[in-house]
């Protein structure tokens, strides 16, 4: 996951689930921040998404998930 060719880093976003903690899980998983590039300079940036196919090894299957971006302008 990254912005711009600059911007590299890899994201774990694995979060075990199970039947009894489902409801649970889903409302501490999604939404989270797992990436954050910080300030960035005025302009049109790229945002890549992909899998690179290596998991966390307590996961059963590889899967992405991208439910939201936020973009906070600075004041002005």
């Amino acid at each position: 996951m990254g912005i711009d060719p600059q911007y590299r880093p890899l994201a774990d976003d694995f979060f075990a689930e199970s039947r009894d903690n489902l409801a649970r899980c889903r409302a501490l998983f999604y939404r989270q921040n797992v990436y954050d590039t910080g300030p960035l300079p005025e302009g049109l940036h790229t945002i890549r998404v992909e899998t690179i196919w290596e998991r966390n090894p307590s996961a059963t299957t590889y899967y992405v998930s991208f439910d939201e971006l936020q973009v906070t302008l600075p004041a002005p």
